[in-house]
């Protein structure tokens, strides 16, 4: 349950220090750079003095990847694979004989997991995200609820996919995130597709209407439609706004009834 809780934790921690400072509560001034601070706590030499250093570029904040799809991000580039195959071709997935998937270490030794496990599993599993995406739209955080976990022909098609590193995408990472996706049909035919930058990635951004567009997906039965279009028209007049009491008003979660609830993303 950890994965669940530690960015909120962050963020918690974060508003907490800010209430705490703003009521005059104080700490040590060589936090950072100090005998017992941040830097060398996470680094046998560090380099305080880099902190007051300019960028060259932009700051490394602004390379933030914001995930289109319910999953792990390395698993984002095989997803957009199949998406660009599916597009150039009507594939039916029963008669796909075999799927190679070609990437980088990483994700061979962390990803292959059983994705019928559970949840988490799923949105960890390339198995199992590459065999879902034959079948649903991944940009639906549904996809990785327990009806579609137990699909058995996500199941069949899971169990004929084969994942390699390619020494070239290992080169690669962590600083991009490549795949290449070989779909072997029963004819013999094979489809390729390749994406060394996963849609999301800052190198290749969402556009704000894709972004706008993923608000709405998450949002649906959890707030009304007039809340959704007020909470979008709020955030673009942010810069200019005197205060968040609209965008709040407009966030406060809908009754819901049935047991209506989104997948866990």
């Amino acid at each position: 349950m950890v994965k669940r809780i530690h960015a909120g934790r962050a963020a918690e921690s974060g508003i907490i220090a800010a209430y705490l400072a703003a009521e005059g509560f104080t700490g040590p001034s060589s936090v950072l750079e100090g005998e017992y601070g941040f830097c060398k706590v996470f680094s046998s030499a560090p380099e305080p003095e880099r902190l007051l250093r300019r960028p060259e570029g932009a700051y490394a904040i602004e390379e933030t990847t914001r995930k289109p799809y319910a999953c792990c991000s390395d698993l984002h580039a095989g997803i957009d694979c199949i998406a660009d195959i599916r597009r150039k071709a009507d594939v039916d997935p029963e008669k796909v004989a075999r799927i190679v998937i070609h990437c980088y270490e990483k994700l061979v030794r962390q990803n292959t997991l059983d994705g019928t496990a559970s949840i988490m599993a799923a949105q960890y599993s390339i198995t199992f995200t590459i065999a879902a995406a034959f079948y649903h739209d991944m940009s639906d955080p549904r996809v990785y609820c327990a009806d579609v976990i137990a699909d058995p022909r996500i199941a069949r098609l899971a169990e004929r996919v084969e994942v390699r590193v390619d020494p070239e995408f290992d080169a690669l990472y962590p600083s991009k995130m490549p795949t290449r996706i070989d779909v072997e049909m029963s004819d013999g035919k094979v489809l390729t597709a390749q994406v060394i930058g996963a849609k999301g990635h800052f190198e290749n951004p969402l556009s704000a209407g894709e972004i706008e567009a993923k608000f709405r997906n998450l949002a649906d039965g959890i707030l009304s439609p007039s809340q959704v279009d007020g909470a979008i028209a709020a955030v673009s007049e942010l810069d200019s706004a005197d205060s968040l009491r609209d965008l709040l008003a407009c966030v406060v979660p809908a009754p819901m009834g049935g047991g209506e609830r989104r997948a866990q993303v």
